[in-house]
């Protein structure tokens, strides 16, 4: 085979049709027999020999010949109808008949757009072999293009070393993010499974199968799983050489923080920065060298943060911030940097808000709303824009929410949700944008239940519900669709308490704590789904003290209490797991029978302690303006006590 073999890319492809890539998907096909199990070609064309040695390379595999003046979209239609699992149809746009205008195009690829899902769930693989002309057009309306890069993993796709989407792919595995369309982990274990099956090298075993199950596996929770297959496929020997150094270890880091250890998860990011560092100074020109430093900051801060370590988290934000300054400074008119910039003052706001410093971030959310609104005028087709934009709003919104102006709250929670709901309609396939679309309906909810409009609140948290329910039910193995029903249960169960409908807010907990005890048996190591269940326990037992049901409301306190101290005691240094510790125990004295010595004792013991934890967390400067004032009621509550109980135990 020549050096200039092509790299195997496991997507979906709109690739140029031309000689050079004919001929590497015939010695592709050649090499891999049985990879392929159903395709369409085009027919004979007059000495076009490569389309003869196509046909011979698939000449085991069901074929439908196509004619060669055939309409792009009749091709596509025929590919659908024909579609069972597993199947690839080779189309061809080429030849005597061309998209005849731009509209055509568009037209086509909407068409297309609502197969995502389709593709997503195994049911249709396409590879589309394209001209330059039609190639063209088709990406020109095709902006979220990079949405379908991760749809197809097997069969693969064949593109050459140079081609965009080689780019595309690696600034996905270096940004990430849930704006990128995955298949179902389901779909990926299947994969790599039948990968494992057909002897494929390690490093496209690891590339094209265990890498993308590994990252899903990360984005669902799934932290044993994705420990395994990290052990099993990504760990040793050159597994990830189509990562830099500096990524793997920032992969590596991402594991160990999934798995709790956060004291090797810094070790990991450290190397990954210094490595990027390093690279960044031997050549400032590189763009995605650059970029590579600033998500190493990044991910360094928000590793910082969760330890709870305030300063070092801060200045991490600020590095990262500034090397996406100077370069969007350096090159105003490019609208990556652009975009890059938005998402980095909007995660620096995001801390300073966490901090209570609000001024600053407001400025800093401002500033980030403000680039992304201008982002959205150059391009309004651009969904990256507008799904970015929507998200600047709500960010701006929680903000004015914490500010008490709730007013100017909910008008950027209107705005955000007005965007998702465009993005939702445009695509009702689009899982992503249903959920932003559910997000949206959660966060005005929640400022409206501040408002005390209850019944707004209440049908906005309904709305959110619908959506959960539909995604949960399409694909039940989704544990982020499922964590996402169990939060709008546990939204239109606080509402319906503040209705004073107790009876319909109490079997709301109680679907919520359904879910969340499932997930939270799937993988008792999951620290997100402990706390989740332990979440679920303390709402029902609130609503159960509101209906003077004492002795089931301790008992759901006493489970939460179990779960919250085991977390705590795992990492004394996570101050969420802390507040909640002091927050559940607060709420288990209030039920304790304190009509005996013992009652008494073990009502001090828990608010003591909860004392003890509320101060320094508050020293430590991790206490929000809400939390506080729960230390000056607990002391009053001890105060209390001590009137009660008398001098012996001051």
């Amino acid at each position: 085979m020549p050096d200039a073999r092509p790299t195997v890319l496991p997507l979906l492809e709109a690739i140029r049709f031309n000689e050079t890539n004919l001929k590497w998907l015939i010695e592709f096909l050649e090499d891999c027999p049985g990879r392929l199990s159903a395709a369409i070609v085009p027919g004979p064309l007059p000495g076009q020999a490569l389309i003869e040695r196509l046909r011979f390379a698939l000449q085991n595999l069901p074929m439908v010949n196509a004619p060669p003046d055939a309409a792009p979209v009749e091709l596509a239609d025929q590919a659908l109808s024909l579609a069972q699992k597993d199947q690839v149809y080779l189309i061809r746009l080429d030849g005597t008949r061309r998209f005849a205008s731009e509209e055509e195009a568009q037209a086509f690829w909407r068409s297309l757009n609502f197969q995502r899902e389709r593709l997503a769930q195994g049911r249709l693989r396409t590879l589309f072999l394209l001209n330059e002309e039609n190639d063209q057009r088709l990406i020109h309306f095709a902006d979220d293009l990079r949405e379908w890069l991760w749809l197809v993993r097997f069969p693969e796709a064949v593109l050459p070393r140079t081609s965009a989407s080689e780019v595309t792919l690696e600034r996905s595995i270096t940004e990430g993010g849930p704006e990128i369309s995955r298949p179902p982990v389901s779909i990926l274990r299947d994969q790599l499974r039948r990968a494992r099956e057909a002897g494929l090298s390690e490093s496209t075993l690891a590339r094209h199968y265990a890498w993308p199950l590994f990252q899903a596996l990360l984005d669902q929770g799934l932290v044993q799983e994705a420990g395994r297959v990290w052990d099993q496929d990504l760990r040793d020997g050159h597994a990830l050489d189509f990562l830099h150094e500096s990524k793997k270890l920032m992969c590596l880091g991402d594991l160990l923080e999934a798995q709790g250890d956060l004291g090797r998860a810094e070790k990991a990011c450290l190397d990954s920065l210094d490595i990027a560092k390093g690279l960044a100074e031997q050549d400032p020109t590189n763009i995605e060298w650059q970029r590579s430093l600033s998500f190493s900051y990044k991910q360094l801060g928000y590793l910082f943060l969760k330890q709870g370590d305030l300063s070092r988290a801060e200045k991490a934000y600020q590095d990262s911030l500034a090397v996406v300054e100077h370069f969007a400074k350096h090159d105003p008119t490019n609208p990556e940097w652009q975009w890059d910039l938005s998402v980095s003052y909007r995660m620096l706001g995001g801390f300073l808000r966490f901090q209570g410093k609000l001024e600053r971030a407001e400025k800093t959310y401002q500033d980030s709303l403000d680039i992304a609104k201008r982002l959205v005028a150059q391009d309004p087709t651009n969904t990256r824009w507008q799904r970015t934009l929507s998200v600047s709003y709500e960010n701006l919104g929680h903000l004015l929410r914490d500010q008490g102006d709730l007013g100017r709250a909910e008008k950027a929670y209107q705005d955000a949700l007005a965007i998702a709901e465009r993005l939702a309609d445009q695509d009702p396939t689009n899982t992503w944008w249903q959920r932003d679309l559910s997000v949206s309906y959660h966060k005005l909810g929640d400022v409206l239940l501040v408002q005390g409009d209850l019944g707004r609140a209440e049908k906005a948290y309904r709305d959110a519900l619908a959506i959960a329910e539909r995604l949960a039910d399409q694909d039940p193995t989704n544990t982020l669709w499922q964590r996402d029903l169990s939060d709008s249960y546990i939204k239109l169960g606080d509402v319906l308490r503040d209705q004073g409908d107790l009876g319909r807010a109490e079997k709301a907990y109680r679907d919520a704590l359904a879910i969340a005890e499932r997930l939270a048996a799937q993988d008792p190591t999951n620290t997100s789904w402990q706390r989740d269940l332990s979440v679920s326990y303390h709402k029902l037992g609130d609503v159960l003290l509101v209906q003077g049901d004492l002795g089931r409301a301790e008992k759901a306190y006493r489970d939460a209490l179990v779960i919250h101290e085991r977390l705590a005691a795992q990492d004394p240094t996570n101050p969420q797991w802390q507040t909640d510790l002091a927050a559940v125990s607060v709420s288990l004295s209030m039920v304790v029978d304190k009509n005996t010595g013992a009652g008494l004792d073990q009502t001090r013991r828990l608010l003591e302690n909860s004392l003890a934890i509320l101060r320094a967390l508050h020293t430590a400067g991790w206490l929000t303006p809400k939390r506080q004032t729960l230390i000056s009621d607990v002391e009053k509550t001890l105060d209390q006590l001590d009137q009660l109980d008398g001098p012996s135990h001051k």
